[in-house]
C-alpha cells in the first residue's frame, strides 16, 4: 500500500543577533563601580564608606548612559533626577553625621530609583522595589548581549603597527626622559622612592586582607550594579495602565444616589464631630487628671484610621460609571465640602499630637505619629487631583504607595533625636521640668546627646546630676570603644567626634561622674524614678 508523501518543511531558525560592543564610558563605569564597592563597601569599618560611595554611585550610573544610544535619554527625567540626587546627598550627609541601618536601606532604595530614572522610567515606588529582585537577571542579560568595546578602527587593524607606536613610542619617550630627571633631583627621588614603596606596602596589605568572600562580593557587585546601569526587566511596569479612552457618551449611573446620600451624611457627621472637638480640645490648659495618652496619642491614632478610611472613601466613589453620569459635577461639590472637613480633622490629629508633645515633650514615636498622619494628608490629596483631573486607579495607587515609601525615607533622614531633645531641654531650661521624663528614660544617639548639654546647668538638682552622670557613662562608653579597635576614617561620625569634644571641655562639671562609678549609676537611678511621675 502506498503511503501518502509528506512534504517535509525546514522550519528556518531565525539569525542569531550579533552581540553589540558595549561604550568605553559603560566599560569604565562597571569597572570602577565594582572597585569602589569592594573598598567603600565590603572592606568599610563604619558608615563613611558606605555614604562615599552612595555618593559616587549616581555618578557612574550617568556615566554609563553617556554615548549610549541603548539607552532611552533621561531629558524628560531632569526633574527626578535632580530630586532624587539632592535626596542621597542628604542622606549620604545624615549617614556621615550619625549613621543607622535604617539610613542604608534608604540609600539603596534611591540609588535604585535614581537608576530607573536614568534609564527614562518613572522611578514609582513598587517598580524600585521589585528592581533589587530584577537586577541580577538584567546583570546577567546585558553581558550576555555585549562584547568589550573596540579601541581601536578597523582601519588601524590594517596598519597596527604604527597604531600601536603611535602610543607606545612618546610612552616610552617620557617614561625614560622622566626617569633621568627624577635620578638628578636626590629630593624629587627620595619623594618617588616613598610613594613608591607606599604604594608597594598598600598593594601589598590590600592582597593580605583578601577572604574567601571577597572575590563573590565582587562578582556580584559586577552583576548587580550592571543590572542598575542598565535595567530591562526591572522597567517593567507593576500592575495595570490605565486606558486613556475616548470621550464616552454620558448615562446614568445606579450608585449616584447612594453616594450622594452617603456624602451628604458624613458631611453631616464630621460638621458634628468638629464642633465638639473644637469646644473641647483647643484650649491652652486642661484640668488635673486628663487622660493625655488616651486623647492625644490612642484618639490621635483613631483620628488618623478615619482620615485613611476617608481617602479610600473616595478613591471608590469617584472610578467606574459614576464618571460617565451628568450629575458627576454635583457629587464633585459635596467631595469638595467632605475634602474641606478632612483637612480640619487632620489639623485635629495634629493639635492632639501637639497637646501630648506640650505636656512631656517629643519622642521618636511622637515624630513618627507626625510623619504618618503627613504621609495619610499627602495620600488624601492624591485622591483629590485624581478626582480632578480623572486620572486612574493605577496612577493613583503608584502615587500613593510611592508617597509612602518617600515618607519613610525622610523619616530616615530626618535627625529625630536632634530635634526631640532639643526641644525638651529648651522646655526644662524654661522652668517646664515634664520633658525630662523623655531625656532620662529614651534611648538616643550621639545628636540626642549633643541637644541634652545645656541640661548640665539645669536648675534642678536631681535633672542637673542626672543628666551629668548620663554624659559621664556616655563619654566612658566612646573611650572604651575606640580603645578596642584600631580607627579607621570609615569609621568616622562627625556627631561623635563634636560629643567626645564638647565631653571633654565639659568634663569638671563631670569630673565626680566620671571616677565614680556608683554615684553615676544612682545619679542616673534617681534621675529616672524621679521623671517617671511625668510620664
Amino acid at each position: 500500500m502506498n503511503q501518502p508523501e509528506v512534504e517535509s518543511v525546514e522550519v528556518e531558525k531565525a539569525p542569531d543577533l550579533p552581540r553589540r560592543r558595549m561604550t568605553v564610558f559603560a566599560l569604565v563605569a562597571i569597572a570602577f563601580w565594582t572597585a569602589v564597592a569592594d573598598w567603600l563597601i565590603y572592606r568599610t569599618y563604619g558608615y563613611a564608606g558606605p555614604a562615599l560611595f552612595f555618593v559616587i554611585a549616581p555618578i557612574l550610573i550617568l556615566a554609563s548612559h553617556w554615548k549610549n544610544a541603548e539607552c532611552e535619554p533621561a531629558r524628560s527625567r531632569r526633574i527626578w533626577l535632580s530630586v532624587l540626587f539632592v535626596t542621597i546627598a542628604m542622606a549620604c550627609l545624615r549617614l556621615v553625621i550619625a549613621g543607622h541601618g535604617g539610613l542604608f536601606v534608604a540609600l539603596i532604595l534611591l540609588t535604585l530609583a535614581f537608576g530607573l530614572a536614568a534609564s527614562g522610567s518613572v522611578p514609582w515606588a513598587a517598580e524600585t522595589l521589585m528592581m533589587m529582585f530584577w537586577l541580577p537577571f538584567d546583570g546577567l542579560g546585558w553581558f550576555a548581549k555585549h562584547r568589550l568595546p573596540r579601541l581601536h578602527s578597523a582601519q588601524s587593524d590594517r596598519v597596527s603597527m604604527g597604531a600601536t607606536l603611535s602610543w607606545l613610542l612618546p610612552m616610552i619617550a617620557v617614561l625614560v626622559f622622566g626617569s633621568l630627571f627624577v635620578l638628578a633631583n636626590p629630593d624629587l627621588l627620595g619623594q618617588v622612592s616613598t610613594l613608591w614603596g607606599w604604594a608597594i606596602d598598600w598593594t601589598w596589605s590590600w592582597a593580605q586582607r583578601l577572604d574567601a568572600w571577597e572575590i563573590p562580593f565582587c562578582v556580584a557587585a559586577l552583576i548587580l550594579g550592571t543590572g542598575l546601569f542598565f535595567p530591562s526587566l526591572g522597567r517593567t511596569l507593576i500592575g495595570g495602565v490605565d486606558q486613556q479612552s475616548a470621550h464616552q457618551a454620558s448615562s446614568p449611573s445606579s450608585m449616584y444616589q447612594p453616594f450622594r446620600n452617603m456624602l451628604v451624611c458624613l458631611i453631616g457627621l464630621f460638621i458634628v464631630y468638629l464642633t465638639f472637638e473644637f469646644q473641647t480640645l483647643y484650649r491652652s490648659d486642661f484640668p488635673d487628671g486628663f487622660y493625655y495618652a488616651g486623647y492625644a496619642h490612642e484618639g490621635a491614632a483613631w483620628l488618623t484610621v478615619a482620615l485613611a478610611l476617608a481617602t479610600g472613601t473616595l478613591s471608590v466613589v469617584f472610578r467606574g460609571g459614576i464618571l460617565l453620569d451628568d450629575r458627576l459635577s454635583r457629587l464633585k461639590q459635596l467631595a469638595w465640602m467632605w475634602s474641606g472637613l478632612n483637612f480640619l480633622l487632620a489639623i485635629s490629629v495634629y493639635n492632639r499630637l501637639m497637646i501630648y508633645v506640650g505636656y512631656n515633650g517629643l519622642t521618636w514615636m511622637r515624630i513618627v505619629g507626625f510623619f504618618g498622619i503627613t504621609i495619610v494628608v499627602v495620600g488624601f490629596v492624591l485622591v483629590l487631583v485624581k478626582i480632578a483631573s480623572r486620572r486612574g486607579f493605577w496612577w493613583l495607587l503608584r502615587s500613593q504607595s510611592t508617597a509612602f515609601v518617600a515618607g519613610l525615607i525622610l523619616l530616615a533622614i530626618f535627625p529625630s533625636d536632634w530635634i526631640t531633645h532639643r526641644y525638651n531641654s529648651a522646655r526644662v531650661l524654661a522652668g517646664y521640668n515634664h520633658p525630662a521624663v523623655m531625656v532620662a528614660v529614651k534611648d538616643m544617639d550621639e545628636l540626642g546627646y549633643l541637644a541634652i548639654l545645656p541640661l548640665v546647668d539645669a536648675e534642678d538638682p536631681i535633672i542637673r546630676e542626672g543628666v551629668r552622670a548620663m554624659l559621664a557613662e556616655r563619654q566612658l562608653q566612646i573611650e572604651r570603644e575606640f580603645e578596642s579597635v584600631e580607627w579607621h576614617w570609615t569609621m568616622f561620625q562627625w556627631s561623635t567626634d563634636m560629643l567626645y569634644e564638647r565631653l571633654v571641655e565639659l568634663e569638671p562639671k563631670l569630673a565626680h561622674h566620671l571616677r565614680v562609678g556608683p554615684d553615676r549609676e544612682s545619679a542616673i537611678r534617681e534621675f529616672k524614678s524621679y521623671s517617671m511621675r511625668w510620664y
